[in-house]
C-alpha cells in the first residue's frame, strides 16, 4: 500500500508538474532548435528531478545543451527536496560529462 501511493506520488512529481521554462535559450533565431532545446531540456530536467545525472551523447548542439542545462536544474531541485548539496564529486564528474560531448556547463 504504502509502495502504491510513493510510485503514485512519484508519477504525478514528474509527469504532473510542469518544467520551467528556460531562462536563457541560445537559439532563439532557429524555431526547431529552440524546439530541440525545450524538448531536451524538459527530458533533462525530470531525470535530474529524481537524482539521475544520465550522460547525453547526442551531437546537435541544442539538444546537448538542452538535456544538459535542464538535468543540472532538475538536479538541484532534487538536492533541495533532500536537503543536499552537491558535492565536488559529483560537480566534476557532471562537468566532465558535458565537456565530453562539447557543452561548458557551470555549476553555480
Amino acid at each position: 500500500m504504502i509502495v502504491g501511493g510513493y510510485c503514485a506520488l512519484a508519477r504525478w512529481f514528474l509527469t504532473g508538474t510542469p518544467t520551467p521554462t528556460p531562462s536563457n535559450n541560445r537559439f532563439s533565431e532557429n524555431v526547431e532548435q529552440v524546439l530541440a532545446y525545450q524538448e531536451s531540456y524538459d527530458v533533462g530536467y525530470r531525470d535530474g528531478m529524481v537524482g539521475i545525472m544520465s550522460t547525453y551523447c547526442f551531437r546537435p548542439e541544442a539538444e546537448t545543451l538542452g538535456s544538459y542545462e535542464g538535468a543540472k536544474h532538475g538536479y538541484f531541485v532534487w538536492c533541495r527536496v533532500w536537503g543536499k548539496t552537491i558535492s565536488e564529486r559529483e560537480s566534476r564528474l557532471f562537468r566532465s560529462s558535458a565537456g565530453i560531448d562539447g557543452v561548458d556547463l557551470p555549476l553555480e
